[in-house]
């Protein structure tokens, strides 16, 4: 019982760990790139799964959107996204 509840806590903390990675990465300033999943993957070293099952989760609750040109979804902070990636960069600063 212990394990299986310790092991479902390990599991919800290295998704966390990916959202925030995700919304780090997008909320950084880096001139005019277009974000999509498999380069935000590559970014911030996960796999193509996971990091596409944490941006829907992202989307479903309102902090991104993914915008669909030709064959690729473009990803981007939406303004709360925007919020929260703002204080995860102020949050950065502070533990330089």
């Amino acid at each position: 019982m212990k394990t299986e509840l310790l092991t479902e806590n390990l599991k919800q903390i290295q998704k966390s760990e990916i959202m925030f990675g995700i919304l780090f990465h997008l909320a950084m300033p880096n001139g005019h790139r277009k974000h999509y999943s498999s380069n935000i993957a590559y970014d911030i070293n996960v796999t193509y799964c996971s990091a596409v099952k944490s941006i829907q989760y992202l989307e479903s609750i309102g902090w991104i959107t993914r915008e669909k040109v030709g064959r690729t979804k473009f990803i981007k902070l939406t303004e709360k996204g925007k919020l929260v990636g703002k204080k995860l960069l102020e949050l950065n600063e502070v533990t330089k």
